[in-house]
């Protein structure tokens, strides 16, 4: 039961990034991707710094 439930959020979930995707294209994937790196960038620049 729980991880059939699982696997229908994650299928409703990709359905959802999917729409997002036809309906802004890439700027959408974008906006979910860059601020996860912005805050490796940082990671990285604070390591490097020490």
């Amino acid at each position: 039961m729980h991880a059939n439930f699982t696997s229908t959020a994650l299928r409703t979930l990709a359905r959802l990034q999917f729409q997002c995707l036809l309906a802004y294209g890439v700027r959408c994937v974008w906006n979910g991707v860059s601020p996860w790196l912005k805050y490796k960038e940082q990671q990285q620049k604070r390591s490097f710094r020490l």
